[in-house]
């Protein structure tokens, strides 16, 4: 008895792709234009945000400045650094604290805050 063997071949399919992933230099260059996207809106950001940030106008028709909060200061050095016209600087304090809804005396470094700085009439919540 002569035995016979016979050697199967197994072949194994891909399933189908479609777009940008069955095509190399599409993937790489809608990868591209995400790029480059990413970066405009960085650099309008840049350049804007500094601008928009500097003197703005609140509903309170008060012009503010923004603040960005440093190591070591307190809501005392900034309303001492930034007085307000007709306000102790207790007053001043209450105000900033109220107008960015601080309820703390701790505030994070690296936050900004609103300060007022041109005419209208500051008025305080306790008056």
């Amino acid at each position: 008895m002569a035995s016979t063997t016979h050697a199967t071949r197994v072949t194994r399919s891909r399933p189908a792709t479609l777009g940008a992933a069955s095509n190399p230099t599409a993937a790489s260059g809608i990868r591209v234009i995400a790029e480059v996207t990413a970066l405009l809106v960085i650099v309008v950001l840049l350049i804007a945000l500094p601008v928009l940030s500097r003197h703005t106008k609140t509903g309170d028709s008060h012009e503010t400045t923004r603040v960005l909060i440093q190591p070591g200061d307190t809501l005392w050095s900034i309303a001492r650094s930034n007085p307000l016209p007709g306000l102790s600087t207790a007053q001043a304090v209450e105000h900033i604290a109220a107008v960015n809804g601080i309820e703390s005396a701790q505030i994070p470094v690296g936050s900004a805050i609103e300060i007022p700085v041109g005419p209208g009439r500051v008025e305080l919540a306790y008056k």
